[in-house]
């Protein structure tokens, strides 16, 4: 699945709950110390890559076990330091990379990339039918739940190569890590789709489980309310014809 890519070790900068996919130029703020502190120390000792990773913890990661094994590599376009110590990065990501030798000194990363061959299957009738049937999976999810709209998925199919449109499913359904990072690892394009149409597909059963449960529990209150209502009425009709006694048979 892999060969070795740079003989050399690259600095790699972990990213919380973010799946960075290859084809595309992303800017980043960056504002953690210890993020900018590798970014800096990357700059200072000459390297233009960086290793993009998720993370699996929270805070910025503390030991090996704290970051995936799969990220991306990123070329570095352009940095910008602002007058808080924050850093605006813009990179341009080449590669899906598995990641050997990790190391951790002084709480900066670093590993060698080993690049994750993906087949040249763009094109293909299959990847076109399966990225338009995820296409159609999305807009179901986005009328279930009403958390996005499809205009932005169909102008990224109808303008954009099809890595920027695997990346917005990702951003746009809030994917989770996971999957994102097994999507990150497929070895063709078809496989990366269906991989995130499984996804998709769970979610919108869940949705509509979600939309039936609400419905269930509206009806419910409506019911309760109506007869609130009708309790009301008749103790009013009660009072008005003198037989009210405190109790209403119900």
């Amino acid at each position: 699945m892999y060969y070795i890519y740079w003989a050399m070790k690259n600095y790699i900068l972990p990213f919380r709950d973010l799946v960075v996919s290859p084809g595309l130029t992303v800017p980043v703020l960056v504002d953690n110390h210890m993020s900018v502190n590798c970014i800096k120390t990357a700059a200072n000792a000459g390297h233009q890559q960086l290793i993009l990773v998720a993370q699996h913890s929270w805070a910025y990661p503390s030991s090996i076990d704290d970051i995936y094994t799969v990220g991306t590599i990123g070329d570095v376009v352009q940095v910008l330091s602002m007058p808080d110590g924050a850093i605006h990065l813009l990179v341009r990501t080449t590669d899906a990379v598995a990641i050997k030798d990790i190391e951790i000194n002084d709480g900066i990363f670093t590993g060698t990339p080993e690049k994750i061959m993906v087949a040249d299957d763009m094109e293909a009738e299959q990847t076109l039918v399966l990225r338009d049937i995820l296409a159609d999976n999305m807009q179901t999810l986005a009328m279930s739940t009403r958390k996005f709209k499809m205009e932005k998925l169909r102008n990224v199919i109808e303008n954009y190569p099809l890595p920027a449109f695997v990346d917005a499913v990702i951003q746009t359904a809030d994917i989770e890590t996971d999957v994102a990072v097994k999507v990150l690892s497929a070895t063709s394009w078809a496989e990366k789709l269906n991989i995130l149409l499984e996804a998709v597909k769970l979610m919108v059963e869940t949705a509509k489980i979600e939309e039936s449960i609400n419905k269930r529990i509206h009806q419910q209150m409506e019911n309760g309310r109506r007869e609130a209502i009708l309790q009301e009425k008749m103790r009013a009709l009660q009072k008005e014809m003198g037989e009210d006694d405190g109790e209403i048979d119900t």
